[in-house]
């Protein structure tokens, strides 16, 4: 299952720009609605448009891998989801 990575995106932001980032701040950044960042941080959406997707990108300077990971099916899952991530795109 395709999990997405935005939190450890937020924290990475924060911790190179040295400020708080929320979730408002991306929609308005991004010109995405606060519901999709919410649903998308969560992974509960499906199908999501590219053009969301590159919307994300480029606010974060970022590839949709660097979002979107595959936990590897070989790792037994853990609340902490340390597995290394597979790549979405090849």
């Amino acid at each position: 299952m395709i999990q997405t990575r935005l939190n450890q995106m937020i924290l990475d932001w924060q911790s190179t720009q040295g400020r708080n980032l929320t979730h408002q701040q991306i929609a308005d950044a991004t010109g995405l609605s606060l519901n999709f960042i919410h649903r998308f941080r969560a992974g509960d959406l499906v199908g999501v448009k590219l053009a969301k997707l590159g919307a994300l990108c480029d606010f974060f300077k970022c590839t949709p891998n660097d979002l979107l990971w595959v936990p590897d099916p070989e790792v037994p899952a853990t609340g902490d989801q340390v597995s290394t991530p597979v790549p979405v795109l090849n």
